[in-house]
């Protein structure tokens, strides 16, 4: 989840006697495939938060950008080359990815060898640089213009290629091989606002209040109809996510109105996934389900996340929080608090007091074994299955 907030401040009805502040000088950083929990007490800021990254609104002060950035080794690299180069680098058609004193923009990249290959572009010079099995860069040419110096004759095919329509046709080059980097402000037009939003799917609270169409299937393939697809790629595309949330053949052509309430959410859950999104917001996804409801649907969340999907999940409950994620951010009053693992957050003495937090319950009653003298360790337990595993080793032990 290649994800940076660089000073965010987000202010409601800004520059009116009504303003509010949501967000307060946020400045993390999301890694990629994290399972990261959103938490924080009701008016936290946990929605204003996740809504920046897909720009469903904009921060007020500072940027958001969403996209797979280049790891800071070729920032040192390219800094030793030009001086005052620093780099939120990534690939996006005409988008320029740098911001400095020198003006530079990554155009072009291709995996050739196994190797990442990158070019960047200014008016004085191109800088094309490599990334190796180790994932390291390197900046192997310094040149006033790639036609008065012969790249390697591999990338110059390949980057020929890209700037024509034979693009498709070059064996070595892959078109999914480019990722799109989106930058998110205030007063500046996001370019490629429509792929962040397949790049970045949200799920609401009750999405099942979002059908609308007379089938199953024709409402799962609206989105990808809506991003272009034919109507054949949206109802393959439709068929697959329907698959993967476990709704079967025999529903495709039924009202969606006609399904139960978990089978409704699964469908609506269906149509973000079909534009096969990878980064997954979901707000209180669990709200109003039973406890196998639940369970379910939290199942499914693990699985698309096991599959490559990164999740960011905003909810009050404590217990999803230390079985299902791996990293925690704790938001109050608009401003992050806590950035840690569930296993430090739920370890602090003053969870409630400081962050107005609740302890999962089955840690609460795990505490309460240990105090009648049951010796359990308390870092593998995570839900009632590791608790009863580890009360079975500590009975045989």
């Amino acid at each position: 989840m290649p994800v940076r907030f660089e000073n965010v401040f987000y202010v409601y009805q800004a520059h009116s006697p009504f303003a509010s502040s949501a967000l307060n000088d946020i400045n993390v950083s999301l890694n990629s495939h994290d399972f990261l929990a959103l938490v924080g007490h009701t008016g936290s800021g946990k929605s204003t938060f996740a809504q920046q990254i897909n720009a469903l609104l904009k921060p007020t002060e500072g940027k958001v950008l969403v996209g797979e950035l280049i790891p800071f080794e070729i920032q040192k690299k390219l800094s030793s080359l030009a001086e005052g180069v620093y780099a939120y680098a990534g690939i996006f058609e005409g988008y320029d990815l740098y911001e400095g004193y020198v003006d530079h923009q990554l155009s072009f990249a291709a995996l050739i060898k196994d190797e990442l290959i990158l070019i960047f572009e200014s008016k004085k010079f191109t800088l094309v640089a490599y990334q190796d099995e180790n994932n390291s860069y390197s900046v192997i040419k310094k040149v006033k213009s790639l036609k008065q110096e012969l790249l390697p004759q591999d990338v110059k095919e390949a980057y020929i290629a890209i700037k024509s329509p034979l693009m498709n046709k070059y064996s070595s080059f892959k078109k999914e091989d480019i990722k799109n980097v989106f930058c998110v402000e205030n007063k500046k037009k996001i370019k490629g606002l429509k792929s962040l939003k397949s790049y970045c799917g949200m799920v609401f609270q009750f999405p099942e209040y979002q059908l609308f169409e007379e089938s199953v299937l024709l409402d799962v393939a609206f989105g990808p109809r809506n991003f272009g697809f034919s109507k054949q790629e949206a109802e393959e595309k439709a068929k697959e996510a329907l698959k993967k949330v476990g709704i079967g053949e025999e529903l495709f052509s039924r009202s969606p109105f006609e399904l139960s309430g978990g089978q409704k959410r699964r469908v609506a859950i269906a149509g973000i996934i079909a534009l096969n999104p990878k980064i997954l917001i979901l707000d209180e996804p669990t709200a109003g389900l039973d406890p196998i409801g639940t369970r379910e649907m939290m199942k499914l969340f693990k699985s698309l996340y096991d599959q490559g999907t990164d999740i960011i999940m905003i909810t009050h409950d404590m217990d999803l929080v230390l079985k299902y994620a791996t990293r925690v951010l704790v938001l109050n009053h608009g401003k992050l608090i806590s950035d840690s693992s569930p296993l430090e957050l739920f370890a602090k003495s003053d969870l409630e007091k400081e962050y107005n937090l609740k302890e999962p319950e089955v840690l609460t009653f795990a505490k309460r074994l240990i105090k009648r003298g049951i010796k359990l360790n308390l870092l593998k337990i995570k839900d009632i299955d590791s608790l009863i595993a580890e009360l079975k080793e500590v009975q045989h032990g």
